[in-house]
């Protein structure tokens, strides 16, 4: 197969605020799920979406800044991530080590409390939600290393090998719940079963670099994605017709692929209504803070009889309402007081834009 045309920076490495927005619908999701998922199960699904959106974004910056250097580009990669994601992920649990709100913090401070939860079955309390950040450092730890030394040509093999593992791994997990079903809501906390969603991402960011500046019809791939996602999704949840055809691991498969397509189309979408909504600067500000509303949201929602002495004209607000607007207060702070400072030295780790001239893919 012969390399696709790579992309100019300009046409393709631009930031795209669409997928902030993006970012903040995902949080909405997870925010309801949090607040009461017996009403509101559809939420979890903002978790699947943070993944694919990962799974996209990372592979689509190592892959479109490789070098010939795989110290470098590792080395770029890890401490833009450690800038990124470590500073607010310590100092909150360091926060509640003190506050002695977090439960067995061996676990949480080395990225492994998603096999303890899984393995013991504790729930967790509040912190409950840390599980997918730690499924996602354990991705950006292994991920990277196998991406970047597999030879670029068999890069599209790799990825197809990788999902068929998390594929054939979940449905034996599946098999085992149906024998045992104390496990059967656990399975996602692992790695090997979430890691389908950031492999869909994977795999649409490599759609996205083959294809180059070529045009993809971005709608139809969005309004594709939106029709096989809420297949999936509204079967899982409700009507059930996979489940009585014995077909029910695909469920996660469809929400994967519905979601990578979104991405995709998003990516790609030209400007015009669909790319004007979804650019709009409440929402993609939002979205740029999403993971401070993510990491702080769950910690906050018995603030309202923790303030209400203070403030008794709250007695007639919601209290999701009070722990909303307490969680963006509390992000829009962090972001400009702590995250935003730390996250400006990435320009001391730049990517190498010489990389652009090498072949993306095959």
């Amino acid at each position: 197969m012969s390399h696709s045309r790579t992309p100019t920076p300009s046409s393709t490495d631009s930031h795209r605020p669409q997928l902030d927005t993006l970012r903040f619908v995902a949080f909405v999701g997870v925010f309801f799920f949090h607040l009461n998922e017996s009403q509101y199960a559809y939420g979890e699904l903002g978790v699947r979406l943070f993944f694919v959106l990962s799974g996209f974004l990372i592979t689509r910056l190592l892959m479109r800044n490789q070098t010939d250097s795989l110290g470098h580009d590792l080395g770029v990669f890890y401490a833009r991530r450690t800038l990124r994601i470590f500073p607010l992920y310590y100092a909150t649990l360091v926060v509640l080590l003190l506050l002695d709100r977090l439960p067995t913090p061996m676990w949480y401070f080395t990225y492994l409390m998603n096999y303890d939860f899984f393995f013991t079955n504790v729930w967790p309390g509040r912190t409950v939600h840390f599980w997918s950040l730690c499924v996602e450092e354990q991705f950006y730890l292994l991920y990277p290393v196998i991406l970047l030394i597999w030879p670029r040509r068999f890069r599209l093999g790799l990825l197809v090998a990788l999902w068929l593992g998390s594929f054939i791994f979940r449905v034996v997990l599946l098999y085992l719940s149906k024998q045992n079903s104390d496990i059967e809501w656990r399975d996602y906390l692992l790695l090997p079963v979430s890691g389908e969603y950031l492999l869909w991402g994977a795999l649409a960011a490599w759609a996205d670099l083959y294809f180059g500046e070529r045009k993809l019809p971005a709608l139809r791939l969005l309004l594709l994605g939106c029709v096989l996602h809420a297949f999936a999704s509204v079967d899982q949840y409700g009507t059930r017709l996979l489940n009585r055809l014995g077909l029910d691991f695909l469920h996660q498969t469809g929400q994967g692929i519905g979601f990578a397509l979104v991405i995709l189309g998003l990516w790609r979408i030209e400007p015009g209504s669909v790319r004007w909504l979804f650019t709009r600067p409440p929402s993609v500000y939002l979205g740029k803070i999403s993971y401070g509303l993510y990491v702080f949201h769950n910690l906050l929602y018995a603030i309202k009889p923790a303030i209400l002495p203070y403030l008794p004209l709250l007695a007639v607000v919601p209290a999701f309402v009070v722990t909303f607007f307490a969680t963006v207060g509390l992000a829009i702070v962090s972001w400009h007081l702590f995250e935003g400072p730390i996250n400006a030295l990435k320009s001391y780790f730049p990517y190498n834009r010489e990389a652009s001239k090498a072949p993306a893919t095959s």
